[in-house]
């Protein structure tokens, strides 16, 4: 309450036994403390041999530190005064702020930090309503953790077999294939489809066109054969060497001849780099004219070799 003035105080119609009460004290010229006890023992010490209490009034001062005159008044018209004191206003408190501030790393310049949340948190507070700019204002935290231990070798398909089963492959009938698929822990596990055999076709003809992609080919040889080395150039693989000081904040953008932003390209490392490559999570994550865009959660431990092929 040393904030407020004692008008600002919600009013109390009666008093327990253990509140406290403010008093003035006319020969110091001071304040001092009463309880509620006390208060009801001397209250009923004055009233004793005087019939009782007839009335009480109060003569409130609106001084901040300023005395209020009570007047207790006894049934035979006797009575007795005493000062009860306003306590002064106290200052106004003061505002304090909470700034959050986030790094990759723990900070070692005022660069390091930002908004951004990332691997490291640092908290400052102070009573101004401008975040503190040197990273040394902040204390820092870790909140990412530690990187987790390698899990097992993930298995891998090593190679697949097709047979036929049933059936003869003649024209018009359905042979059963089952397919068996090797991994590279040797575990196998086997599949089962049908192929219908097609009825074989009644007279001649020449191709004159294939359709692809959206694009029509029907450029015909001399020997009357449809040319599609057209299409075949469409398909393309290049080989990407991604080294350790490429990375910046986890990205790394490498030239990759023939991409576009629009094309269908398939991403895989070569086998050397495949296990840096998944412990380090690296997967493209954009790709625009002659440049694919690579994002990694850590990185890697050394350098990566990564084939793409490109599809249309």
């Amino acid at each position: 309450m040393a904030d407020k003035s004692i008008f600002d105080l919600t009013t109390q119609s009666t008093f327990a036994n253990e509140d406290r009460l403010v008093i003035g004290n006319y020969a110091n010229n001071d304040a001092r403390a009463i309880t509620g006890a006390q208060m009801v023992a001397q209250l009923t010490a004055l009233a004793d041999g005087h019939g009782g209490i007839s009335s009480i009034t109060v003569v409130e001062s609106s001084a901040d530190g300023g005395n209020n005159v009570v007047t207790v008044t006894m049934a035979d018209s006797s009575s007795v005064s005493f000062n009860v004191k306003n306590g002064s206003k106290g200052s106004t408190g003061q505002r304090t702020y909470v700034w959050i501030r986030y790094a990759h790393v723990q900070p070692t310049q005022n660069s390091d930090m930002g908004t951004t949340p990332d691997e490291w948190m640092g908290i400052a507070t102070n009573t101004s309503s401008s975040a503190p700019s040197s990273y040394t204002s902040y204390t820092w935290y870790k909140i990412k953790g530690d990187k987790g231990d390698t899990g097992n070798t993930g298995v891998g398909v090593s190679n697949v077999t097709a047979s036929r089963t049933s059936g003869t492959g003649a024209p018009g009938t359905t042979d059963t294939y089952t397919a068996t698929v090797t991994y590279t822990d040797s575990s196998t596990s086997s599949y089962t489809f049908q192929v219908y055999n097609g009825e074989n076709g009644t007279g001649t003809g020449t191709v004159k066109s294939v359709s692809y992609n959206g694009n029509v080919y029907n450029s015909v040889d001399s020997s009357g054969n449809l040319a599609l080395s057209s299409i075949q150039a469409q398909h393309s693989t290049i080989t990407i060497t991604i080294a350790t000081s490429d990375w910046n904040n986890g990205t790394c953008t490498k030239t990759a001849t023939g991409v576009t932003a629009s094309n269908t390209i398939i991403v895989s490392p070569a086998s050397a780099s495949f296990e840096a490559y998944g412990e380090a999570q690296v997967r493209a994550t954009a790709q625009g004219t002659n440049q694919i865009t690579f994002t990694c959660t850590d990185v890697p431990s050394s350098s990566l070799t990564v084939n793409v092929a490109i599809l249309n």
